[in-house]
């Protein structure tokens, strides 16, 4: 049985597999900005093969068996980082995209295939610094830390494909950051970038939505969302295609960034 730990953001995930080809499905879920340690973990993740199926068991119980090695390395990566979105301690996890942009730090806040990765992929074409298509993360100070997963793009046949962060302008020296916009943006085709302000109640309840602690951790996911928006521009608005919204998105931070 192989076996690695990795602290991230002070939480400890163990994972073991018995199949040398099972390692690069391990290898996937890593972030760059995770340690490796030699503490047991505080979770365990388990490969097993069984006949024609590779379980995925977290602390000896099933989570999911599968019949390929992409397959494994996607249901690990979602079991693995949504327990760690639950239990890191001290931290808020919100679905969010998020960039670094010149006039701020900015969230996309929304659930999975919602458009997030296409859209911070073309941000960071026109300048921004990736912080993550996945998690925006928050300290108790209201800061935003990197997720700094491999952006995932869907192909128009089916296949995924992985950009590394470090390829997207995220560096190991990157810090945190305040928030300083919140864009709430629906797809629509032929829709028209029209953004409305959200009152700081509104913009709160909208980033719980997207909270992963909101049911667990209630009181402290409420705490610390409300002082990152403390200071921040929020919008909620429908989008057009991904790179003319990129382009208006960013002509309203220019904007609003002016008129402070």
């Amino acid at each position: 049985m192989f076996k690695q730990t990795y602290e991230a953001y002070g939480y400890r995930m163990e994972f073991r597999w018995e199949e040398e080809e099972h390692a690069a499905a391990v290898k996937g879920v890593i972030l760059p900005n995770w340690t490796r340690v030699e503490e047991p973990g505080e979770v365990v993740f388990t490969l097993r093969r069984s006949e024609d199926y590779i379980h995925v068991e977290q602390d000896g119980a099933l989570k999911s068996r599968v019949d390929s090695l992409d397959y494994l390395r996607h249901n690990l990566k979602v079991h693995s980082h949504i327990d760690l979105a639950t239990h890191a301690p001290g931290l808020v996890f919100v679905h969010s995209g998020a960039v670094l942009t010149e006039y701020g730090l900015l969230a996309l806040p929304g659930r999975s295939f919602a458009g997030k990765s296409t859209l911070v992929k073309a941000l960071v074409k026109r300048g921004a610094v990736y912080f993550s298509d996945e998690y925006a993360v928050l300290d108790k100070m209201g800061q935003v830390h990197p997720f700094p997963r491999a952006l995932s793009e869907r192909m128009p046949g089916g296949e995924i494909r992985f950009t590394p962060a470090e390829e997207l302008g995220w560096s190991p020296s990157q810090g945190s950051s305040p928030l300083e916009f919140v864009v709430v943006a629906h797809f629509e085709e032929g829709g028209s970038w029209n953004p409305v302000s959200l009152t700081r109640g509104q913009a709160v309840l909208k980033l719980l939505e997207n909270t992963v602690c909101a049911q667990t951790a209630p009181a402290r996911a409420l705490g610390y969302i409300s002082l990152a928006l403390e200071k921040t521009f929020c919008v909620e608005s429908v989008r057009g295609e991904v790179e003319e919204a990129a382009e208006q998105i960013l002509d309203w931070m220019k904007a609003t960034a002016t008129r402070v």
